[in-house]
């Protein structure tokens, strides 16, 4: 739980102010057609390693079909279409049907030490999901995978399909949305395809292959089976960040998804939250924003409410008659059910992940993000003028102040900013480092977007302040087929944010 004084200002950090809102969710894929379709052929024929985005890359190459040539259009089909065994198949079934080969190279180890004429590993695939459903569909409330009735090359019946094969190591599994012969929503069925028997992974028991590997990626593909059923055409960063959120839900023990620390915005908060990227895998290191959404807004008694992201996708439903938002737009009515907003609550996100240790839960994992300058001031030197910051949107940056030589126990310092206007998205606040711990304090712009705050600032009751300078801008051009929310072009990038501090006392 995060310490009381900060928990306290952090209250006071997300009451609801101004915001220039975001856009409506987007039908659209987010490059060209042809290029979805050259990425998913190089995915499949190993030009192109995948790290875990599969599902997305066939997720655009489904929304693309309509703008291919008919050549190209087979092709995608191909690609889309479900797995076609070379031996006869199997399969089992409980609350998903799990389909299987028992010969090829796509049969799983064929052990079966309990003799009831199912190899271990399927079972232990089986056993693996219902343990997820319970977690996500039974325990979290998520929405079951949609039925695939209404798809011509439907399972034996209603129930979500997982099919166990020898797949390329770095893609690790994949989950397809399937499209019926006409749809006007975007609630849509799909099927799954995990690994036949992770051996490569060099975990579990002899003949039992990666199980670590097989509960992260079921969960992890799972989830995207059920994001298919509110909106397959969500926001890649949404759908990827919340997928990776999830891990660590069903497997908390695990702690997966700190691997992804390096892409965070703890440690590169410069890069806008919401960036899809093929190269650097920064949509999952998003998830520690859902993370940090999830604590902030859940009650005290249950510091880890996984209800708050269902609400998210609640909001981004694609249903007809339901909200069917965007991403940002869902978090931003998220928020305001907890009389917030998404400006106020991505400043708060900008302070907490300095200070990783006084919020999250498991904060002593979590390494704090990094500071963009460092300053010193002094009796020699007791200014700092005029500095600039470029900040893109939804992004961060810290800046430094520390009482050196010659400063006394009852200084102060005064910071004064110089922002874009608040509906552009600027925020700031300070965060005093005194001896009783770190105290926030948000800056009250005025219409032009400048402010000015004086904190203590003695040397020995104060070891440094931190300026926060905050960028929580959501509004985009949607539908120009980026990689950002709503595919939009953001309208509040390279945006010029000046401070100076000076000694006051």
């Amino acid at each position: 739980m995060p310490a009381p004084k900060l928990l306290a200002c952090l209250v006071a950090l997300v009451i609801v102010s101004s915001l220039g809102g975001g856009a409506g969710a987007a039908p659209g894929p987010d490059a060209s057609a042809e290029a979805a379709l050259e990425r998913a052929l190089a995915l499949f024929d190993g030009r192109a390693a995948a790290h875990g985005e599969a599902t997305l890359v066939l997720r655009d190459l489904a929304l693309a079909l309509d703008r291919l040539s008919e050549g190209q259009r087979r092709q995608a089909q191909a690609l889309l279409e479900r797995p076609e065994y070379r031996a006869p198949t199997r399969y089992v079934c409980a609350n998903v049907c799990v389909h299987w080969v028992e010969s090829t190279a796509d049969a799983p180890p064929l052990r079966d030490a309990n003799g009831n004429a199912v190899p271990d590993w399927v079972d232990t695939t089986l056993g693996v999901l219902e343990h997820i459903w319970a977690k996500e569909i039974v325990e979290f409330g998520f929405r079951p995978p949609k039925s695939d009735l209404d798809v011509p090359d439907h399972g034996p019946d209603g129930r979500l399909d997982v099919y166990l094969q020898d797949i390329a190591d770095e893609v690790l599994g994949y989950c397809v949305p399937e499209l019926p012969p006409t749809y006007v929503d975007y609630d849509i069925s799909g099927y799954c395809v995990l690994d036949d028997d992770y051996s490569y992974a060099q975990l579990g028991p002899p003949g039992l292959g990666g199980r670590r590997e097989l509960e992260l990626t079921a969960a992890h593909e799972f989830f995207h089976a059920v994001q298919f059923g509110y909106d397959f055409a969500e926001d890649g960063w949404l759908m990827e960040g919340t997928a990776t959120w999830i891990e660590d839900e069903v497997y908390d023990a695990l702690d997966e998804p700190n691997g992804r620390f390096p892409y965070s915005p703890l440690l590169h908060p410069e890069v806008p939250v919401d960036t899809w990227s093929a190269t650097q895998p920064f949509q999952y290191g998003a998830w520690v924003f859902w993370r940090f959404l999830e604590e902030l807004f859940s009650p005290d008694e249950k510091p880890r409410d996984p209800s708050i992201i269902r609400r998210v996708l609640e909001f981004a439903d694609g249903r007809r008659g339901a909200p069917d938002l965007s991403s940002l737009e869902a978090v931003d009515a998220v928020a305001r059910e907890h009389q917030s907003n998404l400006r106020s609550t991505f400043a708060a996100f900008g302070v907490v992940n300095y200070v990783p240790t006084s919020f999250y839960s498991e904060g002593k994992e979590f390494p704090k993000s990094p500071l963009t300058r460092s300053f010193a001031l002094t009796k020699a030197k007791p200014a700092i003028g005029s500095q600039r910051l470029v900040l893109d949107h939804l992004t961060n940056r810290y800046v430094s102040f520390a009482p050196g030589a010659g400063v006394g126990r009852a200084a102060r310092l005064t910071v004064s900013i110089d922002l874009p206007e608040a509906t552009r998205g600027s925020d700031a606040s300070v965060i005093s480092f005194e001896r009783s711990g770190p105290r926030v304090q948000r800056l009250s712009l005025d219409i032009l977007g400048q402010a000015s705050i004086t904190v203590p600032f003695g040397r020995g009751t104060v070891s440094r302040v931190v300026l926060v300078l905050t960028n929580a801008s959501g509004r985009f051009v949607c539908f120009q087929r980026t990689r950002f929310s709503c595919q939009g072009r953001p309208l509040d990038d390279d945006l010029p944010f000046l401070f100076s501090a000076r000694l006051a006392g």
